[in-house]
């Protein structure tokens, strides 16, 4: 049952208390129904039945408290679960590396941590409640038992007709739950490329109609037929249970008498006992079709982190430095020697490599590299700021090799923009901000006026790409970092802030003991460099 198994894994409010509050809350219901059933018997025979009245008011009171903590426990604990699931998710995202981590599907991902996990905490209330009424029920079937044992064995057979009834269709079910999974895991993907794509989409009719009938409306409709034929077989086999309580009550009506003459002055009784259960039994019916999805939500979840545990970068955690921490490495020299590194296809073919390669790198220092598209150099970049993992060779910082112990503080010696550069709108990671010069930074690209920084929240990130960029630039230089790593930075800038940049603020950069590596290629600006690099298909070639 991996529902329950994740509620107790989960959640510490997940304990002996709730399911104590549970059967409380069902023996106390079970109690009244047998209270008020001898009272109306009383009242029926002109009978007081003060102290009936009495033990109604108690039960009624106890069940409230005993519920109402059940509810309440439940909600917290399931509240707790979720948190804890989509933290976890999002803990074991910062361990993977970036190559790995490409190649996992942000669909997937963001359904996990919305749909799914939404999924399971609509279905948890009801499934606990259905436990309470699971509890009511054996008490139920013992007083049947007392009762009337051959009522009892009918009421068992009919229970034992709904369990396979209900069970008989779940291999389809589940099946069925997984295949709307990843029509929504498509779904989402392709709802992502609309957004992302909006205006070459909107530039294009042909294109936009294509993808939207040829890739969109697809994937929603072959949602909808998958979650339409898993809804009915589940409704199928709910009616069919739900049919077989009122069969269940004709059979013991009619056949007890046939069965066992001796108890046919009890039916009243054992029929309105039976019409009692009717209830709490049709509760646990209907929950069947919340448990199915739920447990469906929970295998989706276990997929993607046993998917991102799968690519774990070992070591990341012990090196992951606590906040505020100093970084434990010094930059005044890194050196790459014989590094190579491949993209591998589906297949695990290389698909794109750089060839074994020699680098090093001083302080200060300004180092351009150029090449032509595909040639390697963003990919020199991740490999060079630790994102990528060397399939051979070693990487020191100073006389100290870089490995899973310290990859994440050498990590912490670049301040990087690349070419697909997300902007937050927060500051995060500076707890103090010199606010003159961040003032002179915003001055200096042409920023002053356009957006600031207030209480460590960007004020507005409505700018053009370029503006963007500039933006990216003052807070990697607020990071205060030893080193820029800087992808085709000024593609977007103007001729006069570029040339503002490469003879002026570089070397500024360079004054303050910073070292700047810039993939360009603005080669009329070759000349502020000290050192300038070519790539061509995977390897460096003499400039």
């Amino acid at each position: 049952m991996e529902f329950f198994q994740l509620l107790r894994k989960e959640s510490k409010d997940f304990d002996r208390h709730l399911l104590v509050a549970g059967a409380f809350a069902g023996i106390v219901s079970t109690l009244l129904i047998f209270i008020l059933t001898d009272a109306a018997n009383k009242i029926a025979a002109n009978k007081t039945a003060w102290t009936e009245l009495i033990f109604v008011v108690i039960c009624i009171a106890a069940f409230w408290f005993s519920k109402g903590c059940l509810l309440r426990r439940t909600a917290g604990a399931v509240e707790e679960m979720i948190l804890n699931m989509r933290l976890r998710i999002a803990g074991k995202i910062r361990q993977t590396d970036l190559s790995s981590f490409e190649g996992i599907s942000r669909a997937a991902i963001f359904n996990a941590v919305s749909t799914h996990t939404m999924t399971i905490s609509r279905a948890a209330p009801a499934i606990v409640s259905a436990g309470t009424s699971m509890v009511l029920l054996v008490c139920a079937f013992l007083v049947l038992y007392f009762l009337s044992p051959t009522a009892f064995l009918i009421l068992a057979g009919a229970l034992a007709f709904i369990i396979a009834v209900l069970f008989s269709n779940r291999g389809k079910i589940m099946q069925a739950l997984d295949e709307v999974t990843d029509y929504d895991n498509r779904f989402v993907k392709g709802f992502g490329d609309l957004l992302d794509g909006f205006k070459e989409l909107k530039m294009n009719s042909a294109m936009s109609r294509d993808f939207f009938e040829s890739h969109l409306q697809p994937a929603a409709e072959a949602s909808r037929a998958i979650r339409v034929y898993g809804n009915l077989i589940v409704n199928h086999s709910v009616l069919m249970a739900s049919s077989a309580l009122f069969i269940l009550l004709g059979a013991v009506v009619f056949l007890t008498p046939f069965f066992a003459p001796a108890d046919a002055p009890k039916l009243v009784r054992i029929s309105t006992l039976i019409v009692f259960i009717i209830g709490p039994l049709g509760e646990v019916v209907h929950v069947y079709s919340l448990f199915t999805e739920a447990t469906a939500s929970i295998r989706e979840i276990y997929r993607i982190e046993a998917q991102l545990d799968s690519v774990f970068e070992a070591g990341f955690g012990d090196s992951l430095p606590a906040a505020g921490a100093d970084t434990a490495l010094t930059f005044t020299r890194i050196r790459c020697e014989k590094i190579s590194f491949s993209y591998r296809d589906e297949k695990g073919e290389p698909s794109f490599s750089l060839e074994p390669f020699d680098f090093h790198l001083g302080r200060p220092e300004l180092v351009f590299i150029t090449g032509g598209n595909g040639s390697g150099k963003s990919t020199f970049l991740k490999i060079l700021a630790g994102l990528y993992l060397p399939a051979e060779g070693a990487i020191f910082a100073g006389d100290t090799v870089i490995g899973p112990h310290n990859r994440q503080d050498y990590r912490d010696l670049f301040a990087p923009i690349f070419s697909d550069f997300h902007l937050f709108d927060h500051l995060y990671g500076l707890k103090e901000i010199d606010d003159n010069k961040l003032q002179s930074l915003l001055h200096t690209t042409g920023l002053l006026g356009k957006t600031d920084v207030v209480e460590r929240r960007i004020s507005t990130l409505n700018l053009s790409t370029g503006q963007r960029k500039r933006l990216a630039l003052v807070l990697a230089i607020m990071e205060d970092k030893p080193i820029l790593l800087l992808d085709e930075w000024a593609a977007e800038q103007d001729p006069q802030f570029r040339r503002k940049f490469y003879r002026e603020i570089l070397p500024e950069l360079k004054k303050q003991g910073k070292t700047v590596v810039a993939v360009t290629h603005d080669d009329d600006h070759y000349d502020a460099a000290d050192r300038v690099l070519k790539m061509q298909y995977g390897k460096f070639l003499p400039v």
